[in-house]
């Protein structure tokens, strides 16, 4: 195809001289696509190039003066590796009030300690004594640190009148395209706190996510 195309060109004297300046103009063309993509793939694998190249194409800056285009870092050699450190994340300052509460529970009333124990191979008479000594405990740190009250203090599928003051306190189900006011049955009292007294904490801060101490015998 290209033999043919010179073929062309060249046909007649009086194509000679507008051949040379098509081939001129061609080759003129591939040496700049040659230029761009030769910059390109030294933007795209050298740190200074692509520093470079963004300045050149950025708005003018009077602050970017020369003194500061020659910081930038130079060239990295074939044998040179760039050294990324990892980010590491210090440990909290303060312990999270839901940790705080997790090792009241476990303190108090062996709560983790419960959940995580495998129940194969226990008899439900077994379980059932644990689950006992847990639920009391358990609710005992509740009760200290929450004073847990329902929010409905009445009796299941009693009737309750619900309000647009109210609504929010409600979790309702069933016909939903009723206008407020509207009355319905109550399905579970919910629970609020009338107060909240964690324990402060006062420990260092690479324990501030730790739930129980592991416990060894010397």
């Amino acid at each position: 195809m290209i033999s043919s195309l010179l073929g062309e060109i060249f046909a007649s004297p009086s194509n000679t001289l507008n051949g040379f300046a098509i081939l001129t103009g061609a080759c003129s063309a591939f040496a700049e696509i040659s230029s761009d993509t030769a910059l390109f793939f030294a933007a795209l694998f050298d740190q200074a190039v692509a520093q470079r190249v963004r300045l050149a194409l950025s708005p003018a800056d009077t602050s970017l003066d020369l003194e500061q285009e020659a910081s930038l870092p130079t060239k990295i050699s074939e044998n040179e590796t760039l050294a990324f450190s990892p980010t590491v994340k210090a440990p909290p300052s303060q312990q999270n009030a839901a940790v705080t509460l997790l090792a009241a529970l476990q303190r108090e009333a062996r709560f983790i300690d419960f959940l995580q124990e495998p129940l194969t191979g226990f008899s439900d008479a077994q379980i059932g004594a644990a689950v006992r000594t847990v639920h009391d405990d358990c609710a005992k740190v509740l009760e200290r640190f929450f004073d847990l009250q329902p929010i409905i203090d009445q009796p299941e599928e009693s009737p309750v009148e619900i309000t647009a003051e109210n609504a929010s306190l409600f979790q309702l189900t069933g016909n939903l395209n009723q206008p407020f006011p509207c009355r319905g049955k109550l399905i579970h009292p919910g629970w609020k706190a009338t107060k909240t007294d964690l324990p402060t904490w006062a420990g260092r801060s690479e324990t501030a996510l730790v739930v129980a101490l592991s416990e060894v015998e010397i």
